[in-house]
């Protein structure tokens, strides 16, 4: 077991009886040691086999490793050829350009990189609609990423939040609420 990477599931980093023994029949469950992954099917993290009187056949472990991502329009830390199980990424766009799913980090697991690293210029469509607010300046159809659109309330309202809402990735972050005047609501 111990050149093939597989261990009894459970008993990680603890000494154990260097032999097992098993009555014809009864079933041993096995894992991958950390840091590995069944080669055949990386979605499967233990396995069982079962005593029939012949030897045992061990499913193979590989290491988990990742290469180093393709990130267009970015760049990544630390630099290696390679990358291992937990190996964590910090993400850095170039200007202009936004971190994919608001995440700066990915990490090197047996499924790849995730969240996958990566750095766009989605543009944003339109501006959202704010009730009871206009939008200082010209409108336009389209907004790149980091432009910022600002809001001002209409007369008797007032503003909570920031006035300005600025494009990320496609889609705008949250929007001001423009509430009426307290000697309105009373």
């Amino acid at each position: 077991m111990e050149n093939r990477m597989v261990e009894l599931n459970g008993t990680a980093n603890e000494n154990i009886l260097q032999w097992v023994y098993l009555k014809r029949g009864d079933f041993l469950e096995l894992h991958c040691k950390p840091g590995y992954a069944l080669a055949t099917n990386l979605s499967q993290s233990t396995f069982m086999v079962q005593c029939n009187g012949n030897p045992i056949v061990y499913p193979e472990c590989k290491e988990i490793v990742c290469d180093p991502p393709g990130v267009v329009n970015g760049r990544f830390r630390p630099q290696r050829n390679v990358y291992r199980n937990g190996d964590v990424l910090i993400i850095t766009c170039n200007h202009g350009f936004h971190i994919n799913n608001d995440q700066d980090t990915a990490e090197c697991t047996k499924n790849g990189w995730l969240p996958s690293p990566g750095c766009s210029n989605t543009p944003c469509q339109g501006v959202p609609d704010v009730s009871n607010a206009q939008t200082e300046g010209r409108v336009k159809d389209s907004y790149e990423p980091g432009e910022t659109v600002r809001y001002q309330c209409h007369s008797g309202f007032i503003i909570s939040g920031s006035p300005d809402v600025t494009c990320s990735a496609g889609k705008w972050t949250k929007t001001p609420v423009c509430k009426g005047k307290m000697s309105d609501l009373i």
